[in-house]
């Protein structure tokens, strides 16, 4: 499958795969010396952020990209 200048993916160009907080009055009160990031994501998702790895899938699911390509940017679950 592909080509030389695909690096034999089929795959050509490149996408962003990311996520972004918009820092809410509410999310900004949970910032400071008594930080809990649980805390901090949960509220985050539920404001609306689709985290690094839904954005990932979803570019998978979309047949933009392989989920090789998703796995080498994504940082290991914790």
């Amino acid at each position: 499958m592909g080509c030389i200048e695909c690096r034999h993916t089929g795959y050509r160009g490149r996408i962003a795969v990311y996520e972004m907080l918009n820092l809410s009055p509410a999310l900004r009160a949970l910032v400071g010396a008594d930080f809990d990031c649980a805390r901090l994501t949960r509220q985050a998702e539920s404001e609306g952020m689709r985290p690094l790895r839904m954005a990932g899938a979803s570019a998978v699911a979309r047949g933009i990209t392989a989920l090789d390509e998703v796995l080498t940017v994504l940082p290991l679950a914790e």
